[in-house]
């Protein structure tokens, strides 16, 4: 999936989704909710850490 001007940017720690904001990568955004970094909703890192979550949940 290539990023595109919209989309969302998620916490993968509390679930928190953010409009994306043109100019500014997901990672570098920090949730206002946890304060960790967020991920690009359906990008490459977030398909890999859903992946992940299916398979640590067999």
């Amino acid at each position: 999936m290539e990023c595109s001007e919209q989309g969302n940017c998620i916490c993968v720690h509390c679930n928190t989704v953010v409009p994306h904001t043109k100019g500014i990568p997901c990672k570098e955004v920090v949730c206002k909710t946890c304060g960790k970094r967020m991920l690009r909703e359906g990008g490459y890192h977030h398909q890999l850490y859903v992946q992940k979550q299916k398979e640590k949940n067999k």
